[in-house]
């Protein structure tokens, strides 16, 4: 869930970690699940983080996130910036954008997987042709078991 990235040489074992580095945390791998009692500082950010939603409804926050610094201004801060009607259209507008990236690449990722599926089975069909040529088998009987035409046949037989 938390990666941590630094400038390296590739070449050799040179690092150069106090130049620059990169703290990535994936939320989504990040589960609430764990008792409270043994959630640390960083874990308690991440759940008002990740489930921030629900605390800014809340009248009170749970004691273990009220205790840890910081919370309940950041919380307080994210309420005021909620109320503030121009700013809330910009984070929707963002979270609208986000979705619809995300629903580009995931259209793109499947039709790109559609086609390689379809080129593997024309590849398929195209060796399960050869091999029943030379077995001499008729091209109508080839068209027939492949699913391919006779022109494509004769056009792929004759290369």
């Amino acid at each position: 869930m938390h990666n941590i990235f630094e400038f390296r040489n590739q070449d050799s074992s040179l690092s150069l970690p106090e130049t620059m580095i990169l703290h990535y945390i994936e939320l989504t791998k990040f589960s609430r699940n764990k008792p409270r009692h043994l959630c640390t500082p960083f874990e308690k950010w991440l759940q008002v983080l990740k489930f921030s939603e629900k605390y800014i409804t809340m009248k009170e926050l749970p004691d273990d996130l009220a205790e840890e610094e910081g919370v309940a201004m950041a919380l307080t801060q994210l309420k005021k910036i909620n109320a503030d009607r121009e700013m809330r259209q910009i984070l929707e507008a963002r979270e609208k954008e986000a979705h619809h990236l995300a629903s580009i690449k995931k259209a793109a990722h499947d039709e790109g997987h559609e086609a390689g599926l379809a080129e593997g089975e024309r590849k398929k069909q195209v060796e399960i042709a050869i091999k029943l040529s030379r077995q001499d088998m008729p091209v109508s009987l080839i068209a027939e078991t492949t699913g391919l035409s006779e022109l494509e046949l004769k056009e792929i037989l004759s290369q």
